[in-house]
């Protein structure tokens, strides 16, 4: 993936002084983050690869959320 590591922030009220400090606290973690409750943060060179960036990153979330929700369902099958 061309972003890299996300980071997760902890939700804190939108535009509020708390969730630009935890923001603050995680800049140097990650190339991309997460922010709880509110959706992601990304940047690259231009305005046009930080969308692609970000559509990477919303695509991988999604295949990652099916293959999750997949194997739940094969751990259920197998229970019953």
């Amino acid at each position: 993936m061309r972003l890299g590591a996300v980071g997760l922030v902890p939700y804190a009220k939108p535009g509020s002084k708390e969730l630009f400090q935890l923001f603050e606290e995680r800049f140097q973690d990650s190339e991309g983050y997460l922010l709880e409750n509110h959706g992601p943060v990304v940047g690259d060179k231009d305005i046009l690869s930080a969308f692609y960036t970000l559509e990477e990153l919303e695509e991988s979330a999604r295949i990652a959320w099916e293959l999750r929700n997949e194997s739940r369902a094969r751990l259920i099958e197998k229970d019953n």
